[in-house]
Order: C-alpha cells, then structure tokens, then sequence
C-alpha cells in the first residue's frame, strides 16, 4: 500500500467536520458491538483493503453496486474520503458514515473494559463497510439510501440495523418525510433490509429510459411472484467486468415517516 497517504487529505476539512458537522457520530447500532461515525483519512487504507481485487471478499461488493469504482486502488480511496470531507464542510451535515464494529488488541489484558466505546484504548474501531444517504440524480429533491458491508459481517443484522439509523437520522434530525433506495434487481438479500425496514417497493427502474415500471396492488403479486419476473431481465449470468452489466435494472423503494 502507498506509504504518505494522510498527506493528501486536507487535514483542515477533517478538523472542521469533526467540530461544526451534524450527525458524525458515532450513532450506536442495536447489533453490538457496531456503530457509525464520519469517515476519516485512517480509513483510506481499509477502503482499499475491502474493495480492490486482491481480496476475494471484494467481489460481492462489486457484483451488487454500480457507483464504486473497479478497480479500486488507493487513489480511489484518498478521493472518496476527501469528497465526502468536502462535502460535510460545504452542507454542515454528514450523511456518509463508515460502518465500524470495536475490535479487541491482541495480547492487550486489563480491565473489563466496553468494547461499544469508541474511544477505548484497549480497542479498535475497524472499518468492515460504508452506508451514505445522498440527493438522487434523477430528483433533487429525494433522497436516496445507499450501503455495503464486508462479507465475513454479514447475516448478523448490521446492514438492517445501520438503515434504521440512516433513516432515524433522515427523518428526525433533517426533518424529511421519505427517503428511497434503489437496489439491483435480484438483490434479494438487499432487499429484504429493505422490507425489514418497512420500505415499500415501487417497481421496477428501467435502465436505459429511467422510467418505473408501477407496482399495481391490484395484480395481487407477491415477493416470489415478483422475483420470478425479476430473474427473467437481472444479468447475474454476466461476468461482473461485462460492460453489460451497466444497464441492469434496480428495484425502487420507499420509506415513509
């Protein structure tokens, strides 16, 4: 890994979001021992660890996302943290949150000390995913959820517990009334922290026009039903390095308050 990469943050961005930005955390899931907080410059080299090719757990990650670069180097990871240091200066708010569980040292005996707290010694804040609420580009106006986890953290909870926070955050601390997400079709494991979190699917976002193929109550489909049709136009057939696997449809949720 690159050796002098803190240097090409802008320290003063950090400074000035941990000090005046809302939201930054740490926000404490209800899966113990994880919780959310601002990302930071430390994080720059687990980003890479997490989503370059040279770990095999990478290739979920990619597979089921379309805005993380591939492939994913250290350059990739300085420019992700430093954006999102920019923009919590330029709004005041973060709304991209590194996802960390507390990891105890090696070789490190003491006091029964909580792991939940951050600021423990004898433990390790450990990046193992991200999940961030932006503007959509299609609206403005809308909101839009958006998360990945590490494998080996999965099927514990973590993700279904970090969207309730996000969303908590979205409707109590900026006052909105709805937030969506869009996930790629035969996600079914994205979808389903989706339904736990009572978002409601909306349909089907065509690729190429951008239009939503409406879910209408009235044709009594059920999940099965629409993961059926699903099947017939998801490409997961398709190498992941494919330039056929960028006009996937998603599906469309939404969460009200």
């Amino acid at each position: 890994m690159a050796t002098g990469t803190n240097a090409n943050i802008n320290t003063a961005i950090v400074t000035t979001a941990q000090s005046n930005v809302r939201f930054i955390g740490p926000h404490y899931l209800s899966v113990f021992p994880y919780y959310l907080s601002i990302p930071s410059p430390d994080d720059i080299q687990s980003l890479e660890y997490h989503l370059s090719d040279s770990n095999p757990d990478s290739e979920s990650i990619h597979y089921w996302t379309l805005a993380i670069p591939r492939p994913y180097g250290i350059e990739d990871a300085e420019k992700f943290v430093n954006n999102c240091l920019d923009r919590t200066k330029k709004t005041g708010v973060c709304l991209q949150w590194a996802i960390r569980v507390q990891e105890e040292r090696t070789g490190n005996n003491g006091n029964d000390l909580r792991p939940h707290d951050p600021v423990n010694s004898r433990f390790i804040p450990t990046l193992v995913g991200m999940i961030g609420v932006h503007l959509s580009s299609n609206d403005p106006k809308r909101y839009e959820i958006g998360y990945w986890l590490s494998l080996t953290h999965r099927n514990r909870g973590v993700v279904s517990s970090a969207v309730a926070k996000a969303c908590e955050i979205v409707f109590e601390g900026l006052g909105e009334e709805e937030i969506y997400s869009q996930t790629l079709v035969g996600n079914l494991s994205s979808r389903k922290v989706l339904e736990k979190n009572a978002f409601e699917y909306l349909g089907v976002v065509e690729s190429n026009s951008g239009d939503v193929a409406d879910n209408d109550d009235n044709d009594n489909r059920s999940s099965t039903d629409i993961d059926a049709t699903a099947a017939t136009i998801t490409t997961a057939d398709i190498p992941i390095t494919s330039p056929a696997k960028s006009i996937q449809h998603t599906w469309l949720f939404r969460k009200r308050k």
